[in-house]
């Protein structure tokens, strides 16, 4: 995989035309845990990709709930959102220290203990360890392939001959922004293809980029490129053949009039209505390619 390309492509897609060293780097790291410890269709690495950007707000690093900088200051956050109302939930899970942290928010002691059973980590014992970028790549590979997240596996919907980037969503936490997170992992999978095949990116950079911010308001699958510049190239080539073919049937039909003098009045007659069928159809035709020409 030539890693450049992806980058140019992502940068373009997904980034909405910005991609700083920091992403580039967390990504990376993602790519190496996955080429490590995983097997599995581009597709499958493409929706791991665009889950990590979305629950980490673009950053591509593992991150507390809320983007606290502290636990402390992630629990407060907590607090004041389940005081206003603004959490439903049955109990108060972050008070102690099991609020969600990493690539894919891991919450709750139960998913720790099951989560640090499977990577053989104590994880229950040390909820911190989800924030170290390869534990919480781990957990984030494992998680989704396994189904440990919501007991439903990503190869359900995503797999060698299926890419329900949709409904992959349930795998981690129902359908909430799931059109969203699916657009992500439809511009990460044709940057993949792009860059396995070598070739140089085709989707070209946002115009006029935005800073990026954790929800943007539109997925990168609504971006459509501009025109290739040879498709132009051969709609002009094609519409120069066909206008050469009129003139040559044009010529043909002038010549064919001007010998009827010489023919029967019944001939005659059968060459005109088919010079005006002839004339009518050419007509029809450069009204034709003039409205697929834009004229």
């Amino acid at each position: 995989m030539d890693r450049r390309i992806l980058f140019d492509a992502v940068r373009g897609s997904v980034f909405r035309g910005r991609l700083s060293q920091r992403q580039v780097d967390g990504i990376n790291h993602l790519l190496d845990v996955w080429e490590r410890e995983c097997s599995g269709p581009d597709a499958q690495l493409a929706y791991c990709l665009a889950t990590s950007l979305h629950e980490t707000a673009h950053t591509m690093h593992p991150v507390r709930e809320t983007l606290a900088k502290s636990d402390a200051q992630a629990i407060a956050r907590l607090d004041a959102a389940y005081r206003a109302g603004r959490l439903k939930v049955s109990r108060p899970y972050w008070r102690n220290g099991f609020f969600g942290r990493g690539h894919v928010q891991l919450t709750h002691r139960r998913n720790y203990e099951t989560m640090g059973k499977m990577l053989g980590i104590d994880l229950a014992g040390n909820p911190a360890l989800a924030l170290d970028p390869d534990v919480s790549a781990r957990i984030l590979f494992a998680g989704m392939l396994r189904g440990v997240f919501t007991g439903k596996r990503l190869d359900r919907y995503v797999n060698a001959n299926r890419s329900d980037f949709r409904n992959a969503r349930r795998v981690v936490n129902g359908m909430d922004r799931a059109g969203l997170i699916a657009g992500y992992a439809e511009a990460f999978l044709e940057a993949l293809k792009m860059a396995r095949a070598g070739c140089a990116a085709r989707r070209p950079a946002m115009p006029n980029p935005e800073p990026v911010t954790p929800l943007p308001d539109l997925p990168a699958a609504d971006y459509t490129p501009p025109e290739d510049a040879t498709t132009g190239t051969r709609d002009r080539d094609s519409t120069t053949i066909r206008t050469g073919i009129m003139q040559t049937l044009i010529g043909s039909l002038a010549a064919i009039l001007g010998a009827l003098g010489s023919l029967t009045p019944w001939l005659a007659g059968l060459l005109v209505v088919l010079a005006v069928c002839a004339g009518l159809y050419i007509w029809k035709e450069r009204r034709r390619h003039a409205r697929e020409d834009g004229i």
